[in-house]
């Protein structure tokens, strides 16, 4: 308690309530856990349940009590030693700076660490100075380089140097957050003037959401290369993990557990549309999904999903170009094309899908430039902010040229079983050379080992002795599995 505050007052009976739920689904997980962070003082507990309520089961497998533990306690720090965090609404403060995760990204504790790096250096400032000297320190630390779709966590982003823009976001999210600036990513999910998408930055400062290119600062908010096509986008959209949707959200989906939220008025000329479905017999077809989709790397890919309410209407914020709504139900199938600048409305009936194939002509629209945000900076700002820019790229360099992975080297200058150590790291990634861990190839090479010669040299490698499956979190697992088996089963 601070003065007349009191943390998370109105959150506190929410959280246990969903805590509740969660470990009578999830038992062995939480009691675990709680070993962990029964000993923390009761702020921290608190802040630490609420993630558990609301993380995505994934992260219930994949990370350790400690790593919330350590988002908890930071966030917590954050609460008790500045006011301003304090008086943020509660929503803002568990959503966008105590919660550990931004997107997809794999996670790992780096707030506390983020903090130290910046405490000095943003001390005294306020608001949107505060939000862009983070910028800046971002800029000097991350910049954009294209590779695969995993999306890194935000220390690992920090320590290589680079990443999509999706990573530099994640990036520059949670150094926001690490100094107690409310932030999060926003997604242009997919472009409808060209083709792929990007990912940027809003920071909540005095009550409203501002925008900003992550490891892209400018002299002034609302402002980046993306202006003008942000304005051109047909959804710009924002991810919420929290199940309680604040009263301004506009819910244009799910994925997972997770709910989008339509931020594109903040960017473009909307206009509302509205979708009504029905059978053939006439009858209103309610909770149908609808697609609604943009033409995107030569497939129509969805921007929002909404399904029909009682009336069988479903309503879309938008911009002002064309869409392809689509509609299915079972065996049943309808789909329209839109011009939202000529048209608000559109009626859909569900047909079976094996109906004669038809074409259609149909030319896809996207909207013109008409910017929102029409700020510039000043000359001055502009030299000025080029400055800064050059400076910051230079340090950047200087960090990635002398940068090396500790874990990485140690495993490959071991002399025990070398050859396959150099094999073991050909075949990983680009992004595993400089996020992977020592003990998880450590147990890969030993268990793997014993099959070399059982199959063709490079199946072996690429598929016994390789760590990584996909996408997924790399970790230790072969002798938990192993241990499961009995000796005739791992004989057979």
């Amino acid at each position: 308690m601070q003065g007349h505050h009191i943390f998370l007052a109105e959150s506190q009976g929410r959280i246990e309530e969903a805590y509740a739920k969660r470990k009578a689904k999830f038992p062995e997980i939480l009691k675990a856990a709680e070993k962990e962070f029964c000993t923390a003082d009761e702020e921290t507990v608190l802040a630490v349940k609420y993630l558990y309520s609301f993380m995505p089961y994934s992260d219930l497998g994949n990370y350790t009590a400690a790593t919330f533990l350590d988002y908890a306690k930071h966030s917590v720090f954050l609460w008790k030693t500045q006011e301003e965090v304090r008086k943020l609404p509660e929503d803002i403060y568990l959503n966008y700076v105590l919660y550990h995760r931004v997107n997809e990204e794999e996670i790992a504790p780096c707030r506390s660490f983020f903090y130290e790096q910046m405490a000095d250096r943003i001390r005294g400032m306020k608001g949107e100075e505060a939000a862009k000297e983070v910028n800046y320190w971002c800029a000097e630390e991350a910049s954009y380089h294209c590779t695969d779709d995993r999306t890194l966590s935000a220390i690992s982003v920090y320590r290589r140097g680079n990443g999509r823009c999706g990573e530099e976001s994640v990036f520059t999210v949670n150094a926001m957050r690490s100094v107690g600036i409310p932030a999060r990513q926003v997604y242009a999910p997919k472009w409808s003037h060209c083709d792929d998408n990007h990912a940027w930055v809003e920071v909540w400062l005095d009550g409203k959401w501002y925008f900003t290119g992550a490891c892209e600062p400018e002299q002034i908010l609302n402002r980046g290369w993306f202006t003008n096509a942000s304005s051109r986008a047909m959804m710009v959209h924002s991810r919420l993990f929290d199940e309680q949707i604040p009263d301004n959200g506009c819910v244009i989906g799910k994925d997972g557990i997770t709910t989008m939220l339509n931020e594109l008025e903040r960017y473009a000329k909307v206009k509302e549309i509205e979708v009504q479905v029905m059978y053939e017999d006439g009858t209103l077809a309610a909770g149908v999904e609808v697609l609604f989709e943009v033409l995107n790397y030569s497939e129509y890919a969805p921007i929002a999903e909404c399904r029909t309410d009682e009336n069988g209407k479903a309503l879309l914020v938008t911009g002002m170009g064309s869409l392809h709504i689509h509609v299915r139900e079972e065996d049943k199938f309808a789909e329209a094309f839109i011009d939202v600048r000529k048209e608000d409305k559109v009626k859909l009936c569900l047909k079976e899908t094996d109906a004669e194939e038809c074409w259609k002509a149909y030319d896809m629209i996207a909207p013109k430039d008409a910017p929102i945000n029409a700020d510039m900076p000043t000359k001055e700002q502009k030299e000025a902010g080029n400055q800064r820019l050059a400076l910051a790229e230079a340090k950047r360099l200087k960090k990635v040229e002398t940068w090396v992975h500790t874990d990485r080297e140690t495993f490959l200058k071991s002399e025990d079983k070398s050859q396959l150590r150099e094999k073991m790291l050909e075949v990983l990634t680009e992004k595993d050379q400089t996020d992977l861990r020592r003990d998880v190839l450590e147990e890969h090479l030993k268990y793997a080992a014993g099959f070399e010669g059982t199959t063709k040299q490079k199946i072996f490698i690429k598929y016994i002795l390789n760590p990584r499956v996909e996408d997924e979190v790399l970790q230790t697992y072969r002798a938990a599995v192993l241990e499961t088996l009995t000796e005739e089963e791992q004989e057979a």
